[in-house]
């Protein structure tokens, strides 16, 4: 739908600024060191059939963020 309106988008965070590798390096190892769980962050997991329903889903007051799931 982007391409075919030609919309521009731009991203909320400069993760290309060069200052912003070291910060997001260390978060990531946080990650993988299991000091940080994000899974609180995640409140609706969706099979790829469903994928169809986030535009409806972003509306909703409980939603912070949506992951694919494969079974």
């Amino acid at each position: 739908l982007w391409h075919a309106k030609e919309l521009t988008v731009i991203n909320s965070h400069p993760s290309s600024d060069a200052r912003m590798l070291p910060r997001m390096q260390r978060g990531l190892q946080m990650l993988a060191d299991g000091k940080l769980d994000l899974n609180c962050l995640v409140t609706h997991r969706l099979l790829p059939e469903e994928l169809g329903c986030v535009p409806s889903l972003v509306n909703q007051p409980d939603f912070i963020k949506a992951v694919c799931v494969f079974e």
